[in-house]
């Protein structure tokens, strides 16, 4: 699924052979996804050519978010960060 010209993601099991339930999981995070995205519950980010997406339920900056503080040692690529609705700024970030 993509996202604009942000970034994408991918909801798939790549596993031969998944059971029926198995495929009905992944439905449902396709499901999500969009929904969550249109309630402003995920965040959107880009640095440069490298982009993502993190929850908002999972508190921010945590253990399974990839989004990096500042500017990316001699990098000039500014962090962006986007909501449905409009531009984002993590409420602790400097």
């Amino acid at each position: 699924m993509c996202v604009d010209d942000l970034t994408h993601g991918h909801f798939s099991d790549y596993t031969a052979g998944i059971t029926e339930a198995e495929q009905q999981l992944i439905v449902e995070e396709v499901v999500e996804f969009p929904e969550a995205l249109f309630a402003d519950r995920v965040v959107v980010w880009r640095r440069g050519s490298m982009g993502g997406w993190y929850s908002l339920e999972w508190g921010g900056l945590s253990w399974n978010t990839v989004v990096p503080f500042g500017n990316v040692s001699g990098s000039d690529d500014r962090l962006e960060e986007f909501t449905w609705c409009g531009p984002y700024r993590q409420p602790y970030r400097q």
